[in-house]
């Protein structure tokens, strides 16, 4: 199913049978908000809802690893989309995952009845829904049949009657920071310090895969400083994209630095996109080694941790080089880095702050009808070279 699709459902049909559902409960005179909280957590099953994307996954793991920290016995399990399970399986905090499949229609609604199923059996005693305002999460979070159900508030009283407690929605604060939100209903003086994402696990077995893919492209991982680059965002925005050309003349400096080979990304759905960079591309085109479709997640892991530097846009990719300790310079202007950045003194996020950005945001149901973005454009390459003069590539 496409996204815009899905998005549609959700507000429509969603919105219908959350207001059903909260009217069943209002009959029954059920209040669940005076439903007391277990003091402590330790032993208990959780149940993780997250949906969109995976860069949204990885930023959920400050939340797991606190639950781990402070209550070590708390076993957690995920849910989410098909396609999001090889990043869950590389967070070694979670230890089981069920998913739903978005291909189509009738693969979403078995995939749904059986994992439905299969959930309530397990009686958990939390379910953490945390996606921001989707109802369709809402009622599988509900329909888990949990004894404590948790989600973030909104605008829509049905959340308030399905849920046990609302967690506030701040725009301002890190996204990680508002997962933490969740844990700060048991844990009151829980540190606001920015908790940093956890590493991911590497796959053995992908990390040979990528080494020999490499090698047969006369990569020297001994030698050879290695920028992965990725110029694509998924269909839920592609106007996070910065321009091509402008990606053409900060590779075309890149490539003029000793020893530096670029390694182009993407899914199977950007191949086409790649493609145009690669034929913008004039000089030291050997030291160009297009990836695009032909890397897995567990892949594109190993071949992060193999690499040296990441530039993209702000998009999944991004989240998975911090996840992998890689070094990152990234772009933004319809979201904000202030809350789906990574500050650090190894990284550097590029932002206009215009009065119109950020423009995506979960008040606009992460839409936009924004058809030119200047938030980017106004991020001259100039700029971005100065930089990884300055910051990578010092003489």
């Amino acid at each position: 199913m496409k996204f815009t699709l899905m998005r549609r459902l959700d507000f429509y049909a969603g919105f219908f049978l959350c207001s059903l559902l909260a009217l069943l409960v209002r009959l029954r005179s059920k209040n669940k908000q005076n439903l007391p909280l277990p003091s402590i957590l330790n032993n208990t099953k959780i149940l993780i809802i997250k949906f969109l994307g995976f860069g949204s996954i990885i930023m959920t793991t400050p939340l797991l690893a606190a639950l781990k920290k402070y209550y070590p016995r708390t076993e957690i399990h995920f849910l989410t989309f098909a396609d999001n399970v090889p990043i869950c399986e590389a967070i070694p905090i979670i230890s089981k995952t069920y998913y739903l499949e978005k291909k189509n229609l009738i693969k979403f609604l078995l995939s749904l009845t059986k994992n439905l199923h299969q959930i309530r059996k397990q009686s958990y005693d939390l379910v953490f829904n945390l996606e921001f305002f989707s109802n369709f999460s809402l009622l599988l979070a509900v329909l888990a049949g949990a004894k404590l159900v948790f989600c973030f508030g909104g605008r829509h009283e049905y959340r308030k009657t399905l849920c046990h407690r609302i967690v506030s929605y701040e725009n301002e604060p890190h996204v990680a920071d508002k997962f933490l939100n969740f844990l700060r209903l048991f844990i009151h003086d829980l540190p606001k310090d920015g908790q940093r994402i956890i590493e991911l696990k590497e796959d053995q077995a992908a990390r040979r895969t990528v080494l020999e893919l490499l090698k047969r492209k006369n990569v020297n991982i001994s030698q050879d400083f290695l920028v992965v680059v990725n110029i694509n965002a998924s269909d839920m925005s592609t106007i996070r994209r910065w321009p091509l050309e402008y990606y053409q003349k900060v590779v075309s400096y890149l490539l003029g630095q000793e020893k530096v080979k670029i390694l182009l990304i993407g899914g199977r759905e950007d191949v086409a996109y790649v493609s145009k960079l690669e034929k913008l591309i004039s000089s030291n085109k050997d030291r160009v080694i297009n990836l695009t479709g032909q890397t897995s997640l567990q892949e594109l892991i190993a071949l992060m941790k193999l690499s040296h530097l990441y530039l993209g846009n702000d998009s999944g990719p991004l989240h998975l080089a911090e996840a992998c300790r890689l070094p990152n310079v990234s772009f933004f202007g319809p979201e904000s880095p202030k809350v789906y950045g990574h500050p650090g003194p190894n990284n550097f996020a590029f932002y206009s702050n215009l009065p119109c950005s950020p423009c995506l945001n979960v008040y606009t149901n992460k839409d936009t009808s924004c058809k030119d973005n200047i938030c980017l454009k106004k991020i001259k390459p100039e700029e971005v070279i100065k930089v990884l003069e300055k910051k990578y590539f010092k003489k």
